[in-house]
């Protein structure tokens, strides 16, 4: 028998908004859509121009933006890079998106938007004891990156939770006596009822724990690695709006910049 519905409020989505801890050293921050937007340009074919939260168009595939300042080299660095700091008294936000899959059924989405990437410097020559005989390197850097965590709620209880990092993820099933989410090998633990996650120093992607994840294999005995470590603690229940899910992507208001369907950073690979 279906349980009775339990409504979406915004004390749920606090209540399993994760704790992400930065890495140590971390400089390239998280931010707002809006501080973002204030530090690109959107380019819809020939047509260049500045937007908001809440003025950002639909757009189409082809659009993308791209940095009010130019940027001559992937490894360059412009200011707003380093996005909004995460103090004690500012929070960045997180933004909660909320799916209805059945009437006991609920997803919440929980995205986190940084103004930069920064990618991996690997050895493109052959390693001879030790040293990189043939060069260097760097894969992944470019404007604009997100990440996210979904939950799956029942009845307004967690179910599973599914961790992104880069372009894969995760699925961790609730374990009501241990207080975690576990799949085989690996467990997420709980700071109260928030998921305890850990953000890759420069490329953001998430984690159950800190150390370092070995995430790609690439030619000539090489791989793609993320560090992560308890750093700053971002507890992201403290500044979290959230929305209901538009199939038709039609989104309003200060939500009107989940309706676009391009690029968030510059066109070009790596930039």
């Amino acid at each position: 028998m279906l349980g009775k519905p339990v409504p979406l409020t915004e004390q749920i989505v606090k209540k399993y908004a994760p704790k992400v801890w930065l890495a140590k050293g971390e400089t390239y921050n998280p931010s707002s859509v809006a501080f973002h937007l204030q530090n690109v340009k959107v380019y819809d074919g020939n047509r260049a121009f500045s937007s908001t939260p809440s003025t950002l168009p639909t757009c189409s595939v082809n659009c993308y933006m791209s940095s009010n300042q130019h940027l001559d080299e992937a490894s360059d660095r412009l200011p707003f890079f380093s996005g909004e700091r995460v103090t004690s008294s500012h929070q960045p936000p997180v933004y909660a998106v909320a799916k209805q899959i059945t009437p006991t059924t609920t997803d919440i989405f929980y995205w986190m938007f940084y103004p930069y990437n920064r990618g991996k410097r690997v050895c493109i020559g052959v390693r001879i004891l030790g040293s990189c005989v043939g060069g260097y390197s760097t894969f992944g850097h470019h404007v604009g990156d997100w990440e996210h965590m979904k939950i799956r709620l029942e009845n307004g209880q967690p179910i599973s939770i599914y961790v992104s990092a880069h372009d894969f993820g995760g699925e961790y099933y609730w374990d009501a006596a241990s207080q975690t989410y576990n799949k085989p090998g690996d467990i997420v633990r709980t700071d109260g009822t928030h998921p305890v996650l850990y953000s890759a120093k420069g490329s953001h992607g998430l984690w159950s724990t800190p150390g370092t994840r070995t995430y790609k294999s690439i030619p000539i005995n090489n791989k793609l690695q993320d560090e992560t470590s308890a750093g700053t603690a971002w507890d992201t229940w403290k500044n979290v709006p959230f929305t209901m899910h538009r199939p038709d992507g039609g989104y309003t208001g200060s939500w009107t910049w989940l309706n676009f369907k391009g690029r968030w950073g510059n066109r070009k690979s790596g930039y």
